[in-house]
């Protein structure tokens, strides 16, 4: 698939990337309390928005950084055949402090229809392919819908246990909904063997594969 490759081909660019500002001094700022960005964050989404642009200039993006696009969003991508969904670095505050476990992670939904009601904006449609790289850890995860997922190639599929008491899990919340969250957190943790917050949610999404 086309769109697929490209996918994995400008993650790596973009992982390259990071982690070549990785050995350099970082700007870091703060969005809210606790919830960090870089300027190396900045330079990955336009690495990542550059590259879509020279090959798909008639896609639609949706970005992490990019504020602006995330105003009117059903205006903006209601004619888009395709959008693309990029987080340029998951983990943010992971890779601040230099712990490997953070992520490019980059998505392609494919549109069918556009709605409006009176409270919600609703797109319509598939996400056909998805790329999440963790260049630290050299593990790139990749999907095709209807094709299965991989990592690096290689097929993977979902655990078989099934009992909550024989279970690792994972999970992760916003510094904003900390006390809220960690009664949850508890109540699981003393139900199942254990549960982790790894601080970047795609490669959550991506060890349960």
């Amino acid at each position: 698939m086309k769109i697929l490759n490209f996918a994995v081909r400008t993650a790596k660019k973009a992982g390259k990337l990071i982690l070549e500002k990785s050995e350099k001094s970082l700007t870091i700022t703060e969005k809210a309390k606790n919830d960090l960005v870089t300027n190396v964050d900045i330079a990955s989404e336009k690495l990542i928005i550059n590259e879509i642009k020279k090959t798909f200039p008639d896609h639609a993006i949706l970005a992490e950084e990019s504020k602006k696009s995330h105003k009117k969003t059903l205006e903006l991508f209601a004619n888009s055949k395709y959008i693309w969904i990029i987080d340029p670095i998951d983990g943010t505050t992971n890779y601040a402090h230099n712990l490997p476990i953070y992520t490019v992670s980059i998505g392609v939904f494919k549109t069918k229809s556009a709605e409006k009601s009176k409270n919600y904006d609703y797109l319509s449609g598939d996400l056909i392919a998805g790329v999440v790289y963790a260049p630290r850890l050299k593990e790139l995860f990749s999907a095709e819908k209807g094709k299965g997922a991989y990592l690096n190639n290689k097929k993977i599929k979902v655990s078989s246990i099934k009992k909550l008491s024989n279970s690792l899990n994972v999970t992760g919340f916003p510094p904003t909904h900390k006390n809220i969250n960690f009664p949850y957190f508890k109540t699981m943790t003393l139900k199942s063997q254990a549960v982790r917050r790894l601080g970047s949610a795609a490669l959550d999404l991506c060890y349960i594969a």
